[in-house]
This record gives C-alpha cells, sequence and structure tokens, in this order.
C-alpha cells in the first residue's frame, strides 16, 4: 500500500478554503507559509503543503489534521487516501519476526553465511550456529539453510529430516535433544560433551530455536556419527 498524493491533494483542496488554507500553513506548517504571498493559487498552496508533507515523512500527520479540521470531506476521500500496489499481495518486511521456511522467497543477503553453513555440514555432523540476541540467527536457519539444502546445495541434504524445537526452560539444549525419544536413531551426545562444557559460548541458549538435520528413513543414507 502506498499514498495516492493526487487524492490527497484533492482532499486538503476540498477541506479548507482559500483564507482558512493560508491560516493552516501559518499554524502547523509555517515553512510552507513563508514560501508564498497573497494572492498566490490556491492549488500552488495545497501542492507545496502535500509535496513538503511527503518529503519529510508527516503525510499521517497532515491527514490526521486535515481530519480534525474537516472530519466529513476526510470521510468522502478517505477509501481513496491509499493505493494497493500490484502484485503484493503481503508486505515481505518481518520486522522483529524472524523469516521461516516459507518466506525463504524474500530471504536475501545471506548468502555466504549460507553457503558457509552448507561447507561446515560437509566436514561435521554438529554445527551450531550463535550470537547475540536478534542478530539473526533463526531466519539464517530456518529461511536460509534448510531451504538450501532442500534444494540439494548440499548432496543427499534434500532427503535429511528437519525438526525445529526450542529446549525446555529446565534443560540445557544439548541434553534437550538427547532425551527426546521421537527422532530417528537417537543422539547420544551428553556423554560426549560433559554438562560444565554446556556453555553459552558453545550453544545458542534457551531463546533460540535449534534446528537438528537428519536423515529420514528410506532417503539418503545416513552420516556417519
Amino acid at each position: 500500500m502506498r499514498y495516492d498524493l493526487a487524492a490527497i491533494r484533492e482532499l486538503v483542496s476540498a477541506a479548507f478554503s482559500d483564507e482558512e488554507l493560508r491560516t493552516f500553513c501559518f499554524d502547523h506548517y509555517r515553512v510552507v507559509y513563508e514560501q508564498f504571498a497573497v494572492g498566490q493559487s490556491k492549488g500552488a498552496w495545497v501542492l507545496a503543503l502535500v509535496e513538503y508533507a511527503d518529503k519529510h515523512g508527516m503525510l499521517n500527520q497532515l491527514l490526521a489534521q486535515v481530519k480534525a479540521a474537516n472530519p466529513h470531506q476526510y470521510e468522502v476521500f478517505e477509501s481513496r487516501i491509499w493505493v494497493k500496489l500490484p502484485g503484493l499481495e503481503a508486505c515481505p518486511y518481518r520486522g522483529l519476526e524472524y523469516f521461516d521456511v516459507p518466506h525463504a522467497g524474500d530471504y536475501f543477503g545471506r548468502e555466504a553465511m549460507v553457503a558457509k553453513l552448507i561447507d561446515r555440514l560437509r566436514e561435521a555432523n554438529f554445527v551450531a550456529v550463535v550470537g547475540p540476541s536478534g542478530c539473526g540467527k533463526s531466519s539464517l536457519v530456518r529461511a536460509g539453510l534448510i531451504p538450501a539444502l532442500r534444494r540439494g546445495d548440499l548432496p543427499g541434504g534434500e532427503g535429511w529430516e528437519v525438526d525445529v524445537f526450542r529446549p525446555g526452560a529446565s534443560q540445557t539444549p544439548l541434553v534437550s535433544i538427547d532425551v527426546r525419544d521421537d527422532f530417528h536413531g537417537g543422539l547420544t551426545i551428553s556423554s560426549q560433551l560433559p554438562a560444565h562444557n554446556l556453555s553459552a559460548e558453545t550453544v545458542t541458549w534457551r531463546r533460540s530455536a535449534w534446528s537438528r538435520l537428519a536423515p529420514a528413513r528410506g532417503s539418503a543414507p545416513a552420516r556417519p556419527r
């Protein structure tokens, strides 16, 4: 969605008389008021006001002020203020939410990091993605690594089973993986990594999603453990 500036100009023109518009600019947009002299056309005032608000990110403010000054005219034009952009059914920007597998088509800029993870998985059975909260760990794994495996960037990886879960609050992350009994083959890692080694420096801590990758039955050969 975006603003229809032509509709906003029509709204402002309909909402104020010439004198009301000059007073409105004097009260709220003194920079615009000082550009014009008495006698200039109302259309020029409207054009300058809307362009100024658009340039300075103040269209929301301007519309709220126009609505307060003339709610009837605002209601008449309200349905025309916004224009839907063709081909954009949903905003691709996730804000503070992570990108997941369905958002892979909107996930850009981390190709080198994804390739590095693929290279690490060629050499090791366990790869930890560690970093500060909010740096993009979950998005990298969910919208970057998992789709890369499914499209075959790592030969055989397209057949791996992907299990995404959050460790329980009462367990360290690796122990949570070890005790799960709903995964083919199981894992025995807590005996290999003593509890005192399960630190924040070693693994992503409780708030981070863990993605565990292993071949499903009847698909790609199991990787050595």
